[in-house]
Parts: C-alpha cells; structure tokens; sequence
C-alpha cells in the first residue's frame, strides 16, 4: 500500500511539472535582440546570456549580437560572443565580424587582458561555426596584422580539435613559422599539432626550406604531432645531417624520439649530438634520450660507451643522462665505479642508479684498510646518499668475511641513522665482532639508530672498557652523543680521562661535558686534565658544557689570558656558571674585547653569572649600540630571553631595542627580542607607531591591541595608519582601535 502510494505520488509530481513547463512561454528572440541596446547594462548582459541558452534558435538576434561585440562592457561583448558560438554553423553571417575581432590595431584603450578574452571567444565561436569560416581564417593568416594571424590559427585549430578538417590551412599555416612574433609561432604549432597526420608531410618538406626559423618550427610541429609523424623521420634525420644552425639541430633532436621512430635510428644521432660543443644540442639530446623507454636495450648501452670517451665533457654528460635512468642503467655501474672518484658527475649518477649501484661500490673497499673508511671516504659518502634503497645490499655486507666491507657497511648505516632501524639486531651482534674497526663502527651505527636506549648504553659500557683505543674512543664519543642518558656511565668514564690514547681521553673529557657533570670524581679527574695541553681543549669544551664551580674558575681565570680564541670562548661559557668575584671582572673586560665573537661569548656568560637581572639589561642594553650586528644579535636575543621571564627588568632597554626597528640591518632580531618581551609600555609602542618599517608599525598595531582601554593614549597615532600603504598595517590598526574602545 505504502509503495503504492509512492507512485501515484510521483506520477503527479511528474504531470505537475510538465504543465508548469508547458506553461511557461518561450523566450521572445526579437525582445531580448532589441534588449541588447537597451540603456541599462544589466539590462544587455540579461540579454546576451537568455540568448547564449537558445542556442540556434536565437539566430534571428545576430545582427544585434554582432553590434554587441562592440559594446564597452566586457560581460555584453563576451555574453554576446559566446551567444553567437551557440548558434554554431547557422551564424555564417558573424564571420567577417568574428575575424575583425582579431585585429590588435582596433580597441587599442582595451586592457591586453580584455584583448586576449576577446581573440580568444572570437576564435571559439569561428570555429563552432566551423568550415564556413575556413577561407577567411586562411586569408587572415595572410593579412599584415598579427593579432589576426594569431586568431586566425586559434580558430583554426579550434576547427581541427572538432573535426580534424583544416588541412587546406596548412600551406599558411606552415609559412607564420618563420614569424618573427613566438606566441604566434607556438599558437601554429599547436594547430599544426590538432591537424595531425595531414600535416606531416607538407612539414617534412619545409624542414629543408631556406628561413632558419621556419625550419625550427617544422621540427617543433612534427614532434608536437608526435608518433602520428613517424613517417617524417627520414626527412628529420636528413636534414640533422645537413642543417647548419645549431637552433635547428636542437629542434630536430627535440623531435625525432618524439615521433614514433624505432630506437636504433634515434639513439645513435642523439648520442652522438652529446659529444657536440654547443650547450643547447646537448640539452636536447639529453631530454631527448631521457624520454627513450625501456633505455636498457640502446641507450643505456651507447650511454655507458660515451663514458669512455676521449672529448673532454663527455664522459661527464654521459654520466649525468645515466643517472637519470636510475636502476634501469644498473649495467653501467662497472664504469661508473672506476671513474666516480674523478668527478662529481659519475657519484652523483651511481646515487641515482641507486641499489644496483651498492653491491659494485662495496667490493671497492674491500683491500682499503679499515682504519681509512671514516664517513668521508667517497665510498661511505656515496652508499649514505643512496638512503634506504641500498638498506637490502647494505644488510647482506654485514655477513661480508672482509672486515673492510662490514665497516663501509656499518658506516652508511651509521649515516642512515632511524632509516636504518630494521637491521638493529644484526648490527648489535657486530659490536661484539672480532675485529675492533667494526666493533666501533657497529657502536656508532646502533647510537644513531636511537633504539633501545637501554640496551645501547650496555654496549657503550663494554666498549669503554674495550682493549682497543679506536673502540674506547667510539664508546667516548658515543656516551657523548647520547647525553644525559648516559649519566649511569660516569664511572667506566672516568678511567678513559687518563686513557694512554690521546683521542680517547679527548672524546671522554667531551663526553664527561655531556654527561652533565654530576660525577665528583669524573668532575675532578675533568679539571686535572686543564694541565696537559694535549688534552686541555677538550678539557674546556666539557666544562663549557658543565660550567665551572668556584674552586675551578680560578683556575680558568688564570689560563685565559694565555688561552687561543677557542679556548677562550670555551673559558667565558664555563665561567659564566661559578658566580666568583675574579671570573665576574674577567666577563666584565671581556665584554670590550676587540674581538666581537668574545664580546658576544662574554654577553651570554655575564648572563649566566649575574644574580642582579637589572646589571645584566644594563650591560645587554649597552651592547646594543655595539658597532658589530653579531654582538648586536646576541644583546637582543639575551634580552629577549630575560624579558620573556620577567618583562618589567628589561623596560630600560625598550626604547633602544624598539629605535634598531629603524635599522634594516637589526630589524629582523630586534623584533624577535620584542616578541618574547610581550611589551606594554605605551611610550615604547608610541616610539614604533612613527618608524617608517611597516614590519616596526605592524608590531606597534599588535601590541596596543593588546592594552585594551590602557591604550587610549595611542588612539591619535593609531588613527592616521588606518590609511597606511601596507594592507596589513591599516587592519591591525583598524584591530587596535577596536580593541581598544571596547
């Protein structure tokens, strides 16, 4: 019953709406044509849409659609335009009108905009009227106005793309290719492109024809049509043995892998146009063999021919187009391998060759002695730069009986870092490996892993303990990586301080640093270490890290004097943490330094070692007006940390940091200061409302919006940004002020 009810229901739903439409009267042809001139523009614009709608039907309205072309309203003469392409062929009339359109010497007050909309709707509604419009089309191609020329084969291929019936166009067609003006040059050869297989031909011919120019753009035309044009290939490759014009050859070069031609008559031109001296022939040829597939079978094989070649540059151009083939060059690795250490160009194609390439570059390293592959040796360097394709080849190496092999292998892991996760295991087991170069770099691979904290720092612990130094050194400088996870460490740490290798106890006095001085008898071993210059860099690096205590800072007092520069920036970090009356006099002279680094270096330990903020804003906010933007920079951001805490400390440095919004060369760190500061003193947002930077007035606006009713003050000045030059600054004062009123 219920579904019954539902049809009925339908069916009279379905003979209302039929009665209704039956109802309505059909448009009025003549009423809307004389609408087309009425006075009102809506009125016109109506007009020229119902009539779009009607399609044939509202031929009767063409001659007053065609006086509409003319109207001065865009949306009238492309209303009107689109009207007369739904009349279709029925509008024959319109030609004349249609192609007059084209002309560029007419409407000349027109936009370029409007002109291009106006060619480009005039070339639709000529070729909706279709062959009628042929023989005017092909005269306007003639004619000594571009514009036309340029409509002319728009509706041509308009016509083409329709139904492919354009073919007595081509002659003309053929000629504008030598025309001086390129976007009607490409407009032919898009055209040329929709004729297609009838085009070929006439094309083939005019390659040889006397204009340069016009043999380009027969080359360009025939790859456009592509492998409807396989029939021109002999006439392209004739004339790439007899052309001159190094434009040309690159045009035909462009063209023959285009167009349907087997492999073994493209490749070898192309190849062999690698080898030749002009830039432009060998980016074709290049392009032109990267678009050959499968390459495996030619390319790649006369490719890898290439790498041996005599001409300086060739071998590298080789190189370049093999590595865009990636693994399908996988037969080109041999050679690549030999030649990769004399150029970039043969690297870089077997890291785009990829995992076929890794299996060749490992067996490179196997007669290299295993202390030299450190991660810039270019074999470690390129499988890293392979990434995770060469994880498969790369896992396979670990089970390699040549130690070499597994520490190259090791060593990329180790640079692949969490990509390299899925083969923890297998690197775990390496750690307890017999021989000690890949027991230290199987260390250093399971670190950078980041996996099972727990379970590394057990094999950081052993390999402190390790009777070889290059292992200690590696579980140095892995605890050091590892930080203050590593602090359980401390005690089988601080044997090494004392390690009869000197790179050991350098890596382990950086390490004590990292580990965050928590240890006194790492800590007092550390500080005996400032007495042997061997190690006493590394010894300063930690305590910069850890920062000196009162007892050491006299120590540090007394070597900075005698100290280089690096060991003095390292002096100033570790002094700013000892609070000593002697260390706070040396920041202090410190900070007039002729040195700027030093300077700045002596900014961020006074911070550290003041308790009075207030002497410290005091010291940033001279450092303000340092001649060296570094000191500059490093004064702002100290502020800006300060002010983020405690914003009212740095109130006496606001008029300074907001007069650097002034400066390009500040502006940028200045504002970044101001930022963590969260300002609110009017006078200080008042000094920036009038800086001309628009960045320093758009600050001011953000934060006056913030005072609320406190901001009454900045209302006057507010006001007159609310027709400043910078879209942004006029809304955040028109914000401000909103904000501030409520």
């Amino acid at each position: 019953m219920e579904s019954t009810r539902g049809l009925i229901a339908f069916f009279a739903l379905l003979i209302c709406a039929h009665f209704s439409a039956a109802a309505e009267p059909p448009p009025d042809v003549a009423k809307l044509a004389s609408q087309l001139s009425a006075t009102d523009r809506e009125a016109r614009r109506e007009a020229g849409h119902l009539l779009e709608k009607l399609g044939p039907a509202a031929k009767a309205a063409l001659p007053e659609l065609l006086k509409a072309i003319d109207d001065p309203d865009k949306q009238v003469w492309s209303n009107a335009l689109s009207a007369i392409a739904a009349i279709g062929p029925q509008a024959a009339d319109a030609i004349p009108k249609l192609v007059e359109a084209f002309d560029s010497r007419k409407d000349s007050d027109s936009r370029q905009r409007d002109k291009s909309q106006k060619l480009l709707r005039a070339a639709h509604a000529l070729a909706c009227i279709g062959d009628a419009a042929r023989p005017a089309l092909i005269a306007a191609l003639r004619a000594d106005d571009t514009g036309l020329r340029l409509g002319a084969a728009k509706a041509l291929g308009g016509i083409a793309a329709k139904n492919g019936s354009a073919g007595e166009a081509i002659p003309a067609l053929i000629e504008n290719l030598g025309h001086a003006d390129e976007e009607l040059r490409n407009e032919i050869i898009e055209t040329l492109a929709r004729i297609g297989k009838d085009a070929v031909v006439p094309l083939s011919q005019s390659l040889a024809w006397p204009d340069a120019r016009l043999r380009t753009g027969s080359a360009r035309a025939l790859a456009a049509i592509g492998a409807a044009a396989a029939d021109a290939g002999p006439a392209l490759l004739a004339q790439l043995q007899a052309e001159k014009e190094n434009a040309v050859r690159a045009a035909i070069l462009t063209a023959l892998p285009r167009v349907g031609l087997p492999q073994e008559k493209v490749v070898p031109p192309l190849v062999n146009a690698l080898r030749h001296g002009d830039a432009e022939i060998q980016s074709a040829a290049l392009n032109g063999l990267l678009t050959i597939r499968p390459a495996e079978k030619i390319v790649v094989p006369a490719l890898t021919a290439l790498l041996l070649d005599a001409q300086a540059g060739v071998p590298e151009r080789a190189a370049l187009a093999l590595g865009r083939f990636g693994p399908a060059a996988r037969s080109a690795v041999p050679k690549l391998i030999a030649l990769a250490p004399s150029g970039e160009n043969f690297r870089a194609a077997l890291t785009e060759i990829g995992g076929p390439a890794v299996a060749g570059l490992l067996q490179q390293v196997e007669k290299v002695p295993a202390a030299s592959l450190n991660r810039e040796h270019w074999v470690i360097r390129l499988l890293a730069g392979i990434g995770g394709a060469g994880i498969p080849e790369l896992t396979k190496a670990l089970d390699s009986p040549a130690a070499p092999v597994r520490v190259a292998a090791l060593g990329a892991l180790n640079e692949l870092g969490e990509q390299a996760r899925e083969v923890r295991a297998q690197v775990l087991k390496l750690t307890a490996d017999s021989d000690p170069f890949v027991r230290a770099t199987a260390l250093s691979a399971l670190v950078s892993m980041a996996t099972d904290v727990g379970g590394t720092l057990k094999k950081v612990e052993a390999a402190l303990r390790d009777p070889a130094p290059v292992v200690r050194l590696a579980g140095a400088t892995a605890a050091a990586a590892l930080g203050q996870t590593a602090r359980g460490l401390a005690t089988a740490l601080t044997p090494l301080l004392d390690d009869a290798d000197a790179s050991v106890r350098a890596a382990a006095l950086r390490a004590a640093g990292a580990l965050g001085g928590g240890d006194p008898a790492l800590m007092q071993r550390l500080v005996a270490r400032l007495d042997d210059p061997a190690t006493r860099s590394a010894a300063l690096d930690a305590l910069a890290m850890t920062g000196a205590d009162a007892a050491t800072s006299a120590k540090l007092v007394q070597l900075y004097p005698k100290s280089a520069k690096p060991d003095r920036l390292a002096i100033l970090s570790a002094l700013g943490a000892s609070g000593s009356e002697d260390s706070a006099a040396l920041i202090a002279g410190a900070t007039k330094d002729g040195d700027a680094e030093i300077r700045a270096a002596a900014l961020r330990a006074g911070v550290k070692a003041h308790a009075a903020v207030k002497e410290s804003v005091v010291t940033l906010n001279d450092a303000l007006h340092d001649p060296q933007v570094a000191v500059r920079r490093t004064a702002a951001e100290l502020l800006g940390q300060i002010g983020d805490k405690e914003t009212d400390k740095v109130v006496p440095a606001l008029g300074t940091l907001v007069a650097m919004l002034a400066s390009s060369e500040d502006r940028v760190f200045a504002l970044e200061a101001l930022r963590s500061v969260h300002v609110r003193d009017p006078a200080a947002i008042a000094q920036a409302l009038a800086i001309p930077s628009a960045e320093a007035r758009a600050w001011a606006c953000e934060r006056a919006a913030k005072l609320g009713k406190n901001g009454r003050p900045l209302v006057e000045k507010l006001t007159p940004l609310l027709s400043d030059g910078n879209d942004y600054v006029r809304r955040a004062a028109r914000k401000a002020i909103d904000q501030i009123g409520r």
